[in-house]
């Protein structure tokens, strides 16, 4: 049950995270700034993607968006 909760948090500060910019444009909800994409308000969790997005994700571009 720890790692669940553990997981769970890390999944929600995930969300107000910037993450590093993939390719020429930042995912939906996101600002760029510099090699950054920033989140624009609280948003779904956004994952860089590589070949397939995972189960509960969608793509959209080099992104992966939490459905």
């Amino acid at each position: 049950m720890k790692k669940l909760t553990f997981l769970v948090l890390c999944v929600a500060v995930m969300a107000a995270e910037p993450i590093v910019k993939v390719g020429k444009y930042c995912p939906y909800g996101h600002r760029e700034s510099g090699n950054y994409c920033i989140p624009n308000a609280p948003t779904k969790p956004v994952i860089a993607k590589i070949k397939n997005c995972p189960v509960g994700y969608r793509a959209s571009g080099n992104y992966c968006i939490k459905n």
